[in-house]
């Protein structure tokens, strides 16, 4: 028997500080300090004592772990895809107004499926339609939906928030045959959450420079 993640959770590592995303209950959290470093040493393999095992113990009954039959690796989130530029930076590409209709489009139903399905639904139906893609996409398709979104931008105020933003961006590149990752980020002092789409190395609704502000705690 030894713990592992509960299914839906996962983390990273920010300023020595574990930081945790629960999938199915939408929310970020960190461990009490009293028993993140019992958590730590779990990780590292360090000899746990008595206290450790009490607070593991805690942690798995209202946190992010569970028993399992298994001994596994508790891994954090995987790194995002390496980054060689950004696509909106700058946007050399002038939107066509079919593609920046499809990007409102997918903006409004990001927006939808986030209220429907929640954060663990709209991410599956996302993971799927990636799985489905087929053809690949050249740097041209991509940067028009990156051009596309950030004219969909100056018409969708109320939408215009980094998650549904980057649900809808990865979700038309996958649409047109594409393999995008989309990746959600921290970032501590103060906390901060980020989200964006990136595809065969470009970011597609981001800069670079604001991108690597945030450790990468979750990359579908």
């Amino acid at each position: 028997m030894a713990y592992q993640l509960r299914p839906g959770v996962s983390f990273c590592t920010v300023a020595g500080r574990c930081i945790f995303l629960d999938v199915p209950n939408d929310r970020y959290f960190a461990l009490a300090t009293d028993v993140e470093s019992s958590f730590l040493k779990l990780l590292s393999g360090e000899p746990l004592g008595a206290a450790d095992y009490l607070a593991l113990k805690r942690i798995a009954a209202t946190g992010p772990l569970e028993w399992c039959d298994d001994v596994q690796p508790i891994l954090q989130g995987p790194e995002a895809p390496a980054a060689v530029g950004s696509l909106i930076d700058p946007i050399v590409e002038r939107a066509g107004t079919t593609e920046t209709v499809l990007a409102l489009w997918h903006l409004t139903s990001a927006v939808r499926r986030l209220r429907r399905a929640g954060l663990a639904g709209a991410l599956r139906a996302f993971s799927a339609r990636k799985q489905a893609a087929r053809g690949g996409l050249s740097q041209e398709q991509a940067g028009a939906v990156a051009a596309a979104f950030s004219a969909a931008s100056a018409y969708s105020t109320a939408l215009d928030q980094c998650l549904p933003r980057s649900l809808a961006a990865a979700s038309r590149l996958a649409s047109l045959g594409g393999s995008p990752a989309l990746i959600i980020g921290v970032k501590l002092q103060p906390f901060q959450a980020h989200c964006w789409a990136q595809c065969d190395g470009r970011l597609i609704n981001e800069r670079c420079e604001v991108a690597r502000m945030f450790t990468p705690i979750l990359v579908l």
